[in-house]
């Protein structure tokens, strides 16, 4: 939540590997048009003598707003013209 990023996966793991290329994704992207400090600080982290402070979360609060949902396959019709 600190960054703003999210992902998924079919297992634990899927989504563990699916997160860590989102967090490279998004680092490479900020730190190579160097806007890592700008972004943080759009975030809510406070830069204090060359540290960065992530902002405080309310885990319990995300954590009950997003339950986890029971995995289902979908079957979607497709038309041809």
């Amino acid at each position: 939540p600190a960054l703003n990023l999210s992902s998924f996966g079919i297992t634990e793991e899927d989504a563990e590997e699916s997160f860590n290329e989102a967090l490279d994704i998004f680092m490479d992207d900020i730190i190579s048009k160097n806007n890592l400090e700008k972004v943080l600080i759009s975030l809510g982290w406070i830069i204090k003598e060359n540290s960065f402070i992530p902002p405080r979360i309310d885990l319990p609060k995300i954590v009950n707003e997003y339950k986890p949902v029971k995995a289902e396959r979908l079957t979607y019709p497709v038309c041809y013209a």
